[in-house]
C-alpha cells in the first residue's frame, strides 16, 4: 500500500517468498532473492512471473551435490534427509534420485528440525556401511545436535550439507561437506577492495548469504536509478529494468544476468570442506 516502495529485495528462504509473493504480485511489486534456491518458483506451472533471484536453483543444487558425491568422494551408499519444508522436500528429493540414477543406494527419511530436537532415532536408521547424511536443513544448531547424536552412537558417516547449512559461525562439524550457492568472496579477485573495506567497519564473522543480498540490492537499486531517468520510477518500469540487469562484474565473479524465467544465467554452485572449523572451497 506504500507507493513509495518500488521493489522487494528477498525474502531469503522459499517458503517466505511463496507466501508473499502473490501479495506483492496484486500490488505490482518484483521480488529479488538472494537466497531463495526452490526450483519451481521460477520453473514450471506455478512459477512466479514477479520474483528473480540472484543465485541458482536447486534444480542445479541437487546434481551438483549428487555429482561430488558419486565422483569425488566415491559414495556408494547414502542417506537423505529433508526438514519437512518447502525448502527441503523437494531438494532431498532431487538428490536422491541423481544419486539412484548414478547406483547409489540411498535411504530416503524426513525429520520436523523445527520442533524436534532428539533424533536419535534417526540417527540409529543410519546404517554402518552409510558413507554420507545429507541434511537438507535450513537450521544449523540442529544439524549440530544430529552429528553429535550421531557421535554418541559411534556412526561414522559424515555430514553433507545442502546450502541451508553454510553457517560458517554456526555449523563447524569437522570433515563434514556443504554445498553453497556463492563462491566466498574473499577468493574473488574483483571484490578484494569491497571486502577490505566491509571487514575493516563490520568485522569479518560473514558467510556466503551477505554477499548476494548486497547483489540482490544492487540490482534492485540499478533498476530503479534507470527507471528514474524520465523524472519518476513506476513499479511497473522497475520490474522492466531489474529483468535487463547486467552488472559486470559482479561481487560473486563473472556476471548478474537473468534468462526469461528469472534465474541467473551460467549459474552454479559450490563444494566446501570444513577443516578445523574452516569452509574451505573444493569443488
Amino acid at each position: 500500500s506504500n507507493s513509495r516502495v518500488a521493489a522487494v529485495v528477498g525474502p531469503a528462504g522459499s517458503q517466505e517468498v511463496i507466501a508473499s509473493a502473490p501479495i506483492m504480485r496484486r500490488a505490482g511489486l518484483v521480488m529479488i532473492s538472494g537466497s531463495a534456491t526452490r526450483t519451481a518458483l521460477t520453473i514450471g506451472p506455478q512459477r512466479l512471473t514477479n520474483f528473480l533471484r540472484v543465485v541458482p536453483n536447486d534444480g542445479v543444487q541437487g546434481p551438483t551435490i549428487a555429482r561430488y558425491l558419486r565422483q569425488s568422494l566415491n559414495a556408494r551408499r547414502v542417506m537423505v534427509v529433508d526438514d519437512q519444508t518447502a525448502y527441503g522436500q523437494p531438494l532431498a528429493n532431487a538428490i536422491a534420485a541423481n544419486l539412484r540414477a548414478g547406483g547409489v543406494t540411498v535411504d530416503r527419511e524426513s525429520a520436523n528440525t523445527a520442533d524436534v530436537s532428539d533424533f536419535s532415532a534417526l540417527v540409529s536408521r543410519v546404517g554402518n556401511d552409510t558413507q554420507f547424511v545429507v541434511l537438507a536443513w535450513q537450521l544449523a544448531a540442529k544439524a549440530n545436535i544430529f552429528a553429535q547424536q550421531a557421535r554418541e552412537q559411534g556412526k561414522a558417516a559424515r555430514i553433507f550439507g545442502t546450502d541451508g547449512l553454510y553457517q560458517p559461525a554456526e555449523f563447524r562439524v569437522n570433515g563434514s561437506y556443504v554445498a553453497a550457492f556463492a563462491p566466498d568472496i574473499r577468493n574473488v579477485a574483483s571484490s578484494r577492495a569491497l571486502v577490505a573495506g566491509f571487514n575493516r567497519r563490520y568485522g569479518t564473522n560473514w558467510g556466503t548469504f551477505g554477499p548476494p543480498a548486497y547483489l540482490a540490492t544492487q540490482a534492485a537499486l540499478t533498476a530503479v536509478r534507470n527507471a528514474c531517468r524520465d523524472g519518476r520510477a513506476t513499479r511497473a518500469e522497475v520490474n522492466l529494468w531489474i529483468r535487463r540487469t547486467n552488472i559486470t562484474p559482479s561481487i560473486l565473479g563473472g556476471s548478474l544476468r537473468f534468462d526469461p524465467r528469472g534465474d541467473v544465467r551460467a549459474a552454479k554452485f559450490y563444494i566446501f570442506n570444513i577443516r578445523n572449523g574452516q569452509y574451505v572451497t573444493v569443488g
